[in-house]
């Protein structure tokens, strides 16, 4: 009977085990792991690369008569992975940071832990391949000459389309994305130092506000 009766203290503790939440759905937020994010990512990451590679994949000396239709749904299809990109981007940057709405004092380390996630990778980028088209008398002239140009370029802030590189982003022209993202950043950073700022509230957080 022993064996399927445990003591009281290990029966106790057996049941505090079973209601114990599972790790990985209420770790913390910064450390949870999200099922399918990295699959959801890799598909829109290709759709993108097949939306870049529309006007070179998609001639008629490769398909013939169905080049125009493959070229509308490689159009299509790195639009959608461009859209699908920034409302992942949003739904992990909420998830991650979702507790520190309305905490002020977390504005600090929100951006810093926001500016590690782009700065580094982008400036390598941005200072070899300003390096390569300065090197390159062909691409020499497509760089800026303006200081407040490269300045804006060098902190991803939004440019006029019309007057720098084609999208607002000069050197990198794909770079508008990260444009975007900073804004989004300052945004929820603004919810940060005061949740009432941020466009959305949960019923929870409207409740408590009342």
């Amino acid at each position: 009977a022993a064996c399927f009766f445990p003591r009281p203290d290990v029966e106790s503790h057996l049941l505090n085990l079973v209601r114990r939440p599972a790790p990985h759905v209420f770790a913390p937020a910064a450390k949870a792991v999200i099922r399918g994010v990295h699959t959801g990512r890799a598909i829109a990451a290709l759709l993108v690369v097949a939306y870049h590679a529309a006007g070179n994949l998609a001639k008629d000396k490769y398909f013939g008569a169905a080049a125009q239709p493959l070229e509308a749904l490689f159009w299509f299809g790195g639009g959608a992975g461009v859209s699908f990109f920034f409302v992942l981007s949003g739904f992990i940057i909420h998830h991650v940071h979702r507790r520190d709405l309305g905490r002020p004092e977390r504005l600090g380390d929100y951006l810093r832990r926001r500016a590690q996630r782009i700065y580094p990778a982008y400036l390598a980028v941005f200072v070899a391949v300003y390096a390569l088209a300065w090197v390159l008398p062909s691409l020499r002239a497509t760089l800026p000459t303006d200081a407040a140009v490269l300045a804006k370029a060098l902190l991803l802030l939004p440019q006029d389309p019309d007057v720098v590189g084609g999208t607002g982003a000069p050197v990198i022209v794909v770079a508008w994305s990260l444009q975007y993202e900073i804004v989004f950043y300052l945004a929820y950073g603004a919810g940060v130092l005061d949740r009432r700022l941020l466009p959305w509230r949960s019923e929870e957080h409207t409740s408590e506000l009342q």
